[in-house]
């Protein structure tokens, strides 16, 4: 089961839980106002599997992305933190997601039935994270590399 948004309760306020998991490697948002992460593992992709991806996924903005040097993986990421944020994951179809850079691993994501996050991007050697947010959100920027990552060790 996929970990969507979560508000929980505390004694002062609100606070929102976001979780996601790859193979061995996990994140965690927690955050006093809504977000939503997702991390993937990258790996390699067979030539007809990618094509499936882009097909399932992507649409031309994202090709035009993915020509000035975003990867696949990447927008993925971006697209599945945008669906896990209004808590329905795949059931929104990615390829009407749009996302739109704002410069500096900072994207725009929006999809005609919901309204626009803002999303930023990382990309680690083994790894890409995404980090959703809302526009109103107070965050001039959103800490990602305060998500922490780590190799689960297998026993």
């Amino acid at each position: 089961m996929r970990a969507y948004v979560k508000e929980r309760s505390r004694a002062q306020g609100h606070f929102w839980v976001s979780r996601s998991y790859s193979s061995n490697y996990g994140a965690l948002l927690k955050t006093d106002c809504p977000g939503a992460v997702d991390i993937e593992k990258k790996r390699f992709f067979m030539p007809k599997e990618r094509e499936r991806i882009i097909h399932f996924a992507c649409n031309q903005e994202d090709l035009k992305l993915m020509s000035s040097g975003v990867e696949l993986l990447q927008i993925w990421t971006m697209k599945e933190a945008y669906s896990k944020y209004f808590q329905i994951g795949l059931g929104i179809h990615l390829h009407n997601i749009l996302i739109h850079p704002a410069g500096n691993q900072s994207f725009i994501g929006k999809h005609r039935n919901y309204h626009a996050l803002q999303i930023r991007t990382l990309k680690y050697e083994a790894l890409a994270i995404a980090v959703a947010m809302g526009l109103e959100s107070t965050y001039t920027h959103i800490p990602i590399s305060e998500v922490v990552v780590n190799e689960a060790q297998n026993d």
